[in-house]
């Protein structure tokens, strides 16, 4: 059995909380047209850049992308299509493709 792909959106403000310096993550994770997870969140960290805000919250998504597959396949879905992470920071995008660079 097949599903439609997951799409993952994810986004982030950097240093949003005016008392603590921090930035919100979050995302959202959608199988067709439905919204079945989504987060939103102060970081855990003071990021230091925009990148770094971005890449973190990308981090996370990443994460319940991966626990979503593995609860799917143990009720026998499987997922064939590749997953679609949407990051619209440019420089956190170049950081998920180069996995020597390391976010800091």
């Amino acid at each position: 059995m097949s599903t439609e792909p997951f799409t993952t959106f994810s986004n982030a403000d950097h240093r949003g909380c005016k008392d603590s310096g921090r930035s919100t993550g979050g995302y959202l994770v959608k199988v067709g047209t439905g919204a079945i997870c989504w987060s939103s969140k102060l970081q855990g960290i003071i990021a230091l850049s925009s990148t770094k805000a971005e890449y973190s919250a990308a981090v996370e998504a990443r994460k319940e992308i991966y626990w979503m597959l593995n609860l799917m396949s143990e009720i026998g879905i499987k997922q064939n299509r590749p997953l679609i992470l949407h990051i619209d920071n440019q420089s956190a995008k170049q950081v998920t493709k180069t996995p020597s660079i390391t976010a800091t």
